[in-house]
């Protein structure tokens, strides 16, 4: 009997069964992965991102609109974003969940981190997309039955820096503004803009016995900051917050008719000197007065304004202290602003291009204000300043207007940019 060689069989009969299985596919056919069978529907939606904002810094909270148009899932669905710096090669990325039977949800991303290791370009873009769809984490089973699902959207645009963003505080409104570099220290042909501020109109000096802004950053401080950094930023915090002051009456005529005088300290030492920033018309929160028999705290409207650290108001109720002594006897008052409305306006100017404070070459100055508002949101305003040459204080170009709204306590902000 003829011996078979077992290996050799195998081997003609696995060639055999590749034959087979190349002849089975007709000319033309993709393999797609999928099992032969399953009906498997490969659909890819066309999706939507928006936001309000045309501008964004490193790590910065952002408001966006993810839409799947007129589509709508029977159960979450959970939606990938991405915000992409081509120049970095740095992305970050998030999940929003649309809920059942919805196509849209407005929510917030964050901008990728700038470089730590190097200076940026003042203005780089940042592309905002969809990437991917899936049902929600916790959907169960997962995946959508019987279809694969993908999704694409337009790609927007946003301008990017690495400008910082002033810190979180609820009483508190941050504003900061920065400037093309090189910035001083870096070199002999750096660049200085400085800001003057103004309220209702006229400048608030820094660095003086009136000053409006106080260069000291203190919880007791209702308006602090830098107007004239040497370095890259000028910063300015809206606070609310208590006063402290002391309350007199002028005369016996003013106790008699209840008029009252609040003064707050006036030093030619920056820390010490503390110009209240009220004006006739506002509410103030008379918050307690020192041995006073009257229930606290009580409101009252500022009739007269003297100068930038005293102020009067008429208070019709029980005396505030037992009898009139005389003008210097003074009795410790805590206070805030209860009701107000003011109109600021930051104007720029340059003090230094180029590392020439004289006869600089005009130039055309990329700026941005980065802005911090009471709620933890944030906004960025980005612009160029065109032909910018060396000025003063005097003629400096207005660039951002806020308007500061005091209601029982509670400031809230409109911010206006000028382009």
């Amino acid at each position: 009997m003829k011996k078979i060689n077992l290996s050799s069989a195998l081997y003609l009969f696995g060639f055999a069964l590749f034959a087979t299985a190349i002849t089975s596919c007709s000319k033309g056919e993709v393999f797609t992965g999928s099992p032969v069978d399953t009906n498997l529907d490969f659909v890819t939606l066309q999706g939507s991102i928006t936001t309000p904002d045309e501008d964004v810094v490193a790590n910065q909270s952002f408001p966006v609109t993810i839409s799947l148009g007129t589509v709508t899932f029977p159960m979450d669905v959970s939606v990938e974003a991405i915000a992409f710096l081509p120049n970095l090669n740095k992305r970050s990325r998030k999940a929003f969940i649309i809920p059942a039977g919805e196509s849209t949800i407005t929510s917030t991303m964050v901008a990728p981190s700038g470089d730590a290791t190097s200076t940026l370009p003042f203005n780089l873009d940042l592309k905002l997309y969809l990437s991917a769809i899936t049902t929600a984490p916790d959907v169960i089973p997962k995946g959508f039955v019987g279809k694969q699902y993908s999704i694409v959207s337009d790609t927007i645009f946003l301008g990017y820096g690495d400008t910082s963003v002033p810190g979180v505080n609820s009483k508190r409104c941050g504003i900061r503004f920065d400037f093309q570099g090189p910035y001083s220290g870096a070199g002999a042909d750096f660049n200085n803009l400085n800001i003057v501020l103004k309220k209702n109109g006229v400048p608030t000096t820094s660095q003086s016995s009136m000053q409006g802004v106080s260069p000291v950053a203190s919880s007791t401080r209702p308006l602090f900051g830098t107007l004239t950094n040497a370095g890259r930023y000028e910063s300015l915090f809206f606070l609310d917050t208590n006063q402290a002051g002391v309350l007199s009456c002028a005369n016996q005529s003013d106790y008699d008719n209840k008029i009252y005088t609040v003064k707050t300290p006036n030093s030619n030492v920056q820390s010490n000197d503390r110009p209240h920033g009220f004006k006739v018309g506002d509410v103030v929160s008379i918050n307690s007065i020192a041995g006073s028999s009257v229930t606290m705290p009580i409101t009252v409207e500022i009739t007269a304004v003297p100068d930038a650290y005293n102020y009067k108001f008429t208070y019709s109720g029980d005396p505030l202290f037992g009898s009139f002594v005389s003008s210097t006897t003074t009795y410790a008052v805590d206070m805030s602003s209860y009701a107000s409305t003011d109109t600021y306006v930051i104007e720029v100017f340059a003090k230094t291009l180029g590392g020439n404070s004289t006869n600089a070459p005009a130039v055309d100055m990329p700026y941005k204000f980065s802005i911090r508002f009471p709620d933890e949101t944030s906004k960025v305003y980005s612009g160029v300043i065109p032909g910018l040459t060396i000025g003063t204080a005097a003629n400096a170009i207005p660039k951002l207007q806020i308007v500061k709204t005091t209601t029982a306590g509670v400031s809230s902000y409109v911010i206006t940019h000028f382009e």
